[in-house]
């Protein structure tokens, strides 16, 4: 892949839908609510976003950090490709995350003082149709070997059937109205019918309706720019794909070649 190709591949948008939602205090306090029983323990001030630039993904920010007083939340929305490696992702997330708040705290991890830390906690927000048997997601899953595990990571999956009459449940009833409605389309006019279809439902449907009403543009050129991005990296790779194939087969050809006039001028040599 050249230059140019990197470039439109690894173009990361301001947001997803998924953290310009929650970017909103209003919204955010509501995701909280539905994780946890104790959001009236806390005030506006108290919310802190540290969500980390280009951590978990290339194109996009999907994930979420989340400090909560002595409570560091990392989110991450996984939409219907599911990730297995979730669990490693966010290994690599938190150490980052308690770098910079030990950066930010100007904490001495040399000294002879105890630091104190937030607890982490790690939660995947699902919104495909796949279904799991289990809640959970455990960095030990992907050890060679698992006995005698010195470190593990746990991750909660709210998927549709977990997340009920909450923010989470609707933002996930959104993302899975909207991939049902663009299913087998490619043009951009068609993509941009079955969004605002999906828009409508919603609104009419009581699904993020405030937030659709009030960010209904944000939301169209959101959508708009993921899915121009997708075009343009599935071009790229299946042309360097087909690129590939083509150097291949000339490669193939080329030592095909070699072996014959290799073999050749061997048989010429024994007569």
């Amino acid at each position: 892949m050249n230059r140019e190709d990197e470039i439109i591949v690894n173009r990361q948008l301001k947001d997803s839908l998924f953290t310009h939602l929650f970017k909103d205090i209003k919204y955010l306090k509501q995701l909280y609510s539905a994780l946890y029983d104790d959001a009236d323990s806390y005030e506006d001030e108290d919310f802190k976003l540290i969500t980390l630039e280009n951590t978990l993904v290339y194109d996009i920010y999907n994930d979420l950090g989340l400090l909560v007083k002595d409570k560091l939340i990392l989110l991450v929305e996984a939409q219907s490709g599911y990730n297995p490696n979730m669990a490693v992702r966010l290994l690599i997330y938190i150490a980052n995350s308690y770098y910079n708040y030990i950066f930010d705290n100007s904490l001495n991890i040399y000294g002879t003082k105890k630091i104190e830390l937030p607890k982490p906690e790690f939660i995947l927000i699902y919104t495909g149709t796949r279904k799991f048997g289990s809640d959970i997601l455990r960095l030990s899953d992907s050890y060679c070997h698992n006995d005698d595990i010195t470190l593990e990571l746990i991750v909660k999956i709210i998927t549709e059937d977990t997340a009920r009459n909450n923010i989470i449940s609707e933002y996930i009833s959104f993302c899975q109205k909207y991939d049902s409605l663009r299913e087998g389309l490619t043009s951009k006019d068609d993509i941009f019918k079955a969004l605002v279809a999906t828009i409508d439902y919603c609104k009419g449907n009581d699904i993020l309706k405030e937030f659709l009403e009030t960010k209904e543009r944000e939301v169209m050129d959101i959508m708009m720019a993921l899915f121009t991005q997708e075009q343009a990296t599935n071009m790229i790779l299946k042309e360097r794909y087909n690129e590939g194939r083509l150097e291949g087969k000339l490669e193939g050809k080329l030592e095909g070649i070699e072996i014959v006039a290799r073999e050749g001028y061997s048989d010429g040599d024994k007569d």
